[in-house]
């Protein structure tokens, strides 16, 4: 399994938080860092529309269209294996947002 911490970070300064969890094992999972989002929303975080109930577990054989995006500007038609490491390499990072996409480690990973 590969999972993934999602990061927002405010627009004017370095301060981030966790507010989500993305998982891949044969499917993708998302889920919500409640705690977070509710730091996260006191600064200026909105949920993402693609996920509008916090409490809700998220599942879909393809990456969510929230993540994709971040990856697709690269390439087309390529597997999900393909997509984590994109999403491993490039921390899923547009210039339009604060959100970064950072591969969880597990021991004796580098």
């Amino acid at each position: 399994m590969e999972e993934f911490h999602i990061f927002w970070n405010r627009y004017d300064d370095k301060f981030k938080c966790l507010i989500g969890i993305l998982q891949y094992d044969d499917g993708w999972t998302f889920k919500y860092d409640k705690e977070g989002v509710s730091v996260a929303s006191q600064l200026g975080f909105t949920l993402f529309p693609e996920f509008p109930d916090i409490d809700r577990i998220y599942k879909g054989e393809n990456l969510f269209t929230t993540f994709d995006i971040r990856i697709r500007r690269m390439q087309n038609a390529i597997s999900e294996d393909e997509k984590v490491k994109l999403l491993e390499n490039t921390e899923g990072s547009l210039v339009t947002d604060h959100i970064k996409i950072i591969k969880k480690k597990t021991l004796g990973e580098r």
